[in-house]
């Protein structure tokens, strides 16, 4: 049995540096490899794109693990990095990216971190050897090589999801050609290979589309959206040619999101959507080992924290009792989180409310004030008219007389009456009274007209109905 190709020379200790690190791998080597967790490191300066690099990359796997999660159906690998601040050999703070490597159980229902990867770059070159030393550390402990479903039937590796780098994916599919993973075609570009083997993460890829909403229209965001959905080899090639051709260099730019894992070329359904698997244990690893702590101890955390996963594991295979997932560290920090979310959620409708009783008091309160205003002003008219009043001469109201003109004017009921005398001496005519000498207004007040239309009645006969000579 020998070691990854990726093991380095025999270096001499040095504290909790880099060497430490290369000491501690090859003294566990050669106690016992089911004992060893740092399987494979290099430090070297090379050439990538045209670029110096000094490279420092560490490879961490504890054996029990594989163990027990290659023994199980329905498990895939889901890369992931945290960005660490570590300390070098001369105690300088450099940036030190742990690259995790996820196995999840359908059976058990359980996601274990089953290797860690530490380096100081995330280039495709750097992916490459992340990718091979995950393959061949597997090989070594397990004696079994590992592949993926769509290139080997009897594989129970369904696929790899990662987050939007590129670099990740394109170091993936790198690999399955240099270890010749694609037997039945070896010939298969890697776009074609990603296609049945890589997911990209719906989260970061439709959050990495929503960046350029203000840069596009609608009808390009919601078709490059579109992507994880296409169904057909033309309608991918279309959605390449579309990016590839735009004169929008952020659209260009979405290829290397590309390819997620295509729903008709892959097993869709039986894969996450998103890293939220992995993502979400974050919180329990910056607990376990905490940012910027020396790079020796942080690997060391990582193996304690491993031991006890494969332990608990161990147990839930050994018992076929399953773990309360309810009781992790990670589902703790989640509820914590939920609950907080909640608590502000309730604390700022408690704060709404509050201001909307507050508003509405004061609305009340104002309309108060103005009716009080509108009273005082009512009562304020009332001093003044009655004052005014006090102040005028009271004098009786006469009443104006019935006719104001220069006509005959008629005497009121009240007054004496000599009808007789009236009727003694009638006037010669009834038309010898002009229309001004009439006053026909104050006749109809009067009750004088009486024994004057007897005298009309009298001294003018009515011509009857029948009377044919007037």
């Amino acid at each position: 049995m020998s070691l990854p190709s990726t093991i380095c020379k025999k270096l001499p200790p040095s504290s909790t540096t880099r060497h430490a690190c290369r000491s501690t791998l090859l003294f566990r080597f050669f106690l016992n490899l089911s004992l060893a967790f740092i399987l494979g490191c290099i430090s070297a300066h090379f050439l990538s794109t045209g670029n110096a690099i000094d490279l420092t990359y560490y490879l961490t796997y504890f054996s029990a693990l594989y163990n027990i999660i290659i023994a199980v159906l329905g498990h895939f690998l889901i890369p992931a990095d945290i960005n660490m601040r570590r300390k070098d050999q001369r105690m300088e703070a450099v940036d030190m990216a742990e690259f995790r490597s996820e196995a999840f159980s359908s059976l058990y229902l359980i996601g274990t971190v089953i290797g860690r990867i530490w380096s100081n770059h995330a280039t495709r070159d750097t992916f490459i050897l992340v990718w091979k030393g995950i393959f061949e550390t597997i090989e070594t402990i397990t004696g079994k090589k590992l592949n993926f479903k769509a290139f080997s039937p009897t594989s129970n590796l369904l696929g790899a999801i990662g987050d939007s780098e590129g670099a990740q994916a394109q170091g993936l599919a790198d690999v399955v050609i240099l270890r010749q993973m694609n037997c039945d075609n070896p010939v298969m570009h890697f776009d074609d290979i990603l296609k049945l083997i890589w997911k990209t993460c719906l989260v970061h890829f439709t959050r990495g589309v929503l960046g350029l909403r203000d840069h596009i229209t609608d009808e390009v965001l919601q078709y490059l959206l579109s992507f994880p959905y296409l169904n057909t080899s033309e309608d991918i090639q279309e959605y390449y040619t579309f990016c590839a051709d735009s004169r929008n260099a952020k659209v260009q730019g979405r290829l290397s999101l590309a390819p997620c894992l295509p729903q008709s070329l892959s097993f869709w359904d039986l894969t996450p959507n998103d890293t939220n698997p992995i993502e979400g244990s974050h919180a329990e690893d910056n607990q376990i080992k905490p940012t910027n702590r020396p790079l020796l101890e942080a690997i060391l955390l990582a193996k304690e924290q491993d031991a006890q996963t494969a332990r608990i594991v161990d147990e839930m295979i050994s018992s076929g009792v399953l773990q309360n997932p309810n009781n992790s560290l990670q589902a703790r920090f989640k509820m914590k989180a939920q609950r907080q979310a909640r608590a502000l959620k309730k604390k700022r409708a408690a704060e709404s409310e509050l201001i909307t009783r507050k508003e509405s008091r004061n609305l009340r309160d104002k309309i108060k004030a103005k009716e009080q205003e509108n009273e005082d002003l009512r009562k304020q008219i009332a001093m003044l008219t009655q004052a005014s009043g006090s102040r005028l001469p009271s004098t009786p109201k006469q009443s104006l007389p019935v006719a104001s003109s220069s006509k005959i004017r008629l005497s009121p009921s009240n007054a004496i009456i000599n009808v007789d005398e009236m009727l003694g001496s009638p006037p010669t005519s009834f038309r010898d009274l002009s229309d001004d000498e009439l006053d026909y207004a104050a006749a109809l007040n009067s009750d004088v007209m009486s024994p004057i239309f007897k005298k009309m009645a009298r001294d003018y006969s009515m011509p009857g109905v029948d009377d044919e000579s007037n």
